[in-house]
């Protein structure tokens, strides 16, 4: 799709003069994420490429299932809270200025969040999926493969999990890992209405849950034509039912933290500015 300057791909008009969002990135994992294959994505190695890109906020969440909560999968099982808290003593005490924040990417499986209200308290945030469908059988329920079936859980789940009160921010919603392809995002999402969504951001907005634009989604470029009927659509309905947001880089390695330069162009095509963000970003 042709560009034309001063309109987005959806038509909204841009404002060269509107206000810039401040950088951030408010989901890091490091070494202590069992998926993490960088030994250098530690506290020092991202402050430092943080610092090159002008960011005012990160923000460290490596995965927990806390030992209190039942049902953790051998995967999780060695991820403790206790362990990601170790993370506490790795941060260097020259952060260049940034503003450090600690949370936790934890889980929302079959009805179940994998943290103790206990361990949240003594975090600056919690992040919560309810899109993490590749583990199935702990997450998706076996037999959900069809883009209709995909649609309803992930609204179905969203819904449940905003109206707990408990995640800061939703990780990547409505994001269907595994299933995040050419050939069915746009399937999944014309199974989810405008009205729908509005439905599951509405009730995000009324019980303050922050909706995550994770720019590991847009691995084709933020303007590729791909994300016109699906995320942008999506972020757009989430702002006008008066969600707040946070960017991510979902970053598993010091590489990854370029993800951050497609975070400017994202805001700008959403029209973003600071008060759209949630309280920690800002």
């Amino acid at each position: 799709m042709a560009e034309v300057w001063g309109q987005s791909p959806q038509g909204l008009a841009l404002d060269p003069k509107r206000e810039v969002i401040t950088m951030h990135d408010l989901h890091i994992h490091t070494t202590l994420s069992a998926c993490c294959a960088d030994p250098e994505a530690e506290p020092a190695g991202y402050l430092a490429l943080a610092r090159e890109q002008g960011l005012t906020a990160v923000g460290f969440v490596n995965h927990v299932w806390d030992s209190r909560i039942p049902g953790a999968s051998p995967w999780y099982a060695p991820q403790t809270f206790e362990r990601a808290m170790s993370i506490r003593e790795q941060i260097p005490a020259d952060t260049f200025g940034i503003r450090v924040l600690v949370g936790v990417e934890t889980e929302f499986a079959q009805g179940v969040i994998a943290l103790s209200p206990e361990c949240a308290q003594q975090l600056d945030y919690v992040l919560v999926p309810h899109s993490h469908i590749h583990m199935e059988g702990l997450v998706r329920p076996a037999g959900v493969t069809a883009s209709r079936d995909i649609a309803r859980f992930l609204a179905d789940t969203f819904d449940d999990l905003v109206s707990r009160d408990f995640a800061t921010i939703v990780a990547h919603p409505f994001c269907p890992l595994s299933f995040d392809s050419r050939e069915q995002l746009p399937e999944i999402f014309s199974c989810l209405s405008d009205s729908r969504l509005e439905q599951s951001f509405g009730l995000a907005a009324e019980h303050g849950a922050g909706v995550e634009i994770n720019l590991a989604i847009f691995r084709y470029g933020a303007e590729d034509p791909l994300y016109d009927d699906t995320y942008y659509r999506m972020f757009r309905i989430a702002r006008k039912m008066g969600c707040r947001f946070s960017f991510g880089s979902d970053s598993h390695s010091l590489a990854e933290l370029d993800r951050l330069s497609a975070q400017k162009r994202v805001g700008e095509l959403l029209g973003l500015t600071e008060a759209d963000l949630v309280s920690i970003a800002r």
